[in-house]
């Protein structure tokens, strides 16, 4: 099914967030795990700015943190009128 999807791995939807941010918005770990190793974008933003990293430290998916750093994402990326990073955003939360 990833394989035949329209935009592939990474394709947006109207919010213009990939599979990838819409799992770890969902909590599950699991299939970002998944999107992340048949190489799924770590560092895409959405309209709102937020990349999966930022939404995983929001939701506070620590062992997905750590694999999308590892992926590549990019730490210091802010998002929001106060340009808070992931960091932020996950001590706050």
């Amino acid at each position: 099914l990833l394989d035949r999807s329209p935009g592939g791995i990474d394709a947006l939807d109207g919010d213009r967030q990939t599979p990838l941010h819409r799992a770890a918005q969902d909590g599950q770990a699991e299939a970002a795990s998944l999107l992340l190793s048949r190489g799924a974008q770590a560092d895409l933003v959405d309209a709102a700015g937020a990349t999966p990293l930022v939404i995983s430290a929001v939701v506070g998916l620590t062992g997905l943190v750590d694999e999308l750093l590892r992926a590549g994402a990019k730490v210091d990326r802010s998002v929001g009128e106060q340009r808070l990073t992931a960091l932020h955003l996950a001590v706050a939360n």
